[in-house]
């Protein structure tokens, strides 16, 4: 091969070699470009900029307050969120987790729509609504402590000596303070037994909470005038209700009372109700009464 072949091989390698070098460096201009672009139209610009946020649906608690968990928890702990920014449509999750919804224990829910669109965020809310009232008689809730709850979970206590009220809704989760009460429009309990509740525990543990709403349910229906709704001893699985001048009710929390609704109203609808002493339901399917 003479000096001359070698020198246009040569020159046609090296031509080859800048084209390729010219195309990769096109391609890394371009992939550049493209993510340089992306990067704008996230962080940059407006079309990820939320024009509004929405709060539907909250009555008791204040919208400052959704604003507030929202801003902490959608942040907290993620650094990718933390250069988006609170108002990149991008960082908003459907369904905030259950531990961010347990800062606010009178908050059930949040559902979170987003518009890309119209660049608009609703948060739907659903507030706990009052179910009844459990009342600690006699105890003393720690200081500034933290206990587990029937279910196992965390909860918060609040400080005080003596009778310690609470609001819980149909699930059993407590989720505000109260004031004692009377009346048979509220369901108030008397625990005698537990010695420590606090906002977003449960007032029993979940395997109760339907037994109990059944009683409830039986006290409603039948009318009958309820003095006191007590729990003694939660090993022992029941609860007694003392009437305004009529017999004492035992029911069972091992199974629904839903069955002894037909004799209360059987046993009322007679005349010398109140002379009765007793009725136990504690028996599933049978009453017993003196």
């Amino acid at each position: 091969m003479s000096n001359a072949e070698i020198n246009i091989s040569e020159l046609r390698d090296r031509k080859r070699r800048q084209r390729l070098y010219i195309f990769v460096g096109i391609i890394i201009l371009i992939v550049y470009l493209i993510l340089l672009g992306a990067s704008w139209l996230v962080f940059r610009s407006p079309v990820f900029r939320i024009k509004e946020i929405n709060i539907i649906g909250n009555k008791s608690v204040a919208s400052s307050t959704i604003m507030d968990l929202l801003d902490s928890r959608l942040i907290a702990g993620n650094f990718s969120h933390a250069i988006l920014g609170f108002n990149n449509i991008l960082i908003w999750p459907e369904l905030p987790s259950d531990k961010d919804l347990a800062l606010v224990p009178e908050i059930k829910s949040l559902k979170i729509e987003k518009d890309f669109q119209d660049r608009t965020v609703s948060v739907m809310v659903e507030e706990r609504q009052p179910y009844g009232i459990w009342c600690l008689r006699g105890s003393q809730t720690d200081v500034g402590g933290m206990q587990a709850d029937a279910k196992g979970d965390q909860g918060m206590s609040a400080a005080s000596t003596g009778d310690s009220c609470w609001w819980f809704d149909n699930e059993g989760t407590v989720f505000q303070r109260a004031v004692p009460a009377q009346g048979s429009l509220i369901m108030v309990v008397d625990d005698y037994y537990q010695k420590n509740l606090g906002l977003g525990r449960t007032v029993l543990p979940s395997k109760f909470m339907d037994k109990l709403n059944s009683i409830f349910k039986v006290l409603r229906n039948s009318g009958v005038s309820v003095k006191e709704i007590r729990l003694n001893d939660l090993s022992l699985e029941e609860l007694e209700v003392d009437t305004h001048d009529g017999p004492t009710l035992y029911f069972s929390l091992r199974f629904p009372a839903d069955n002894d609704l037909s004799v209360l109203n059987n046993f009322m609808s007679k005349p010398g109700f109140s002379n009765w002493q007793y009725f136990d339901f504690r028996v599933e399917n049978r009453a017993y009464y003196k």
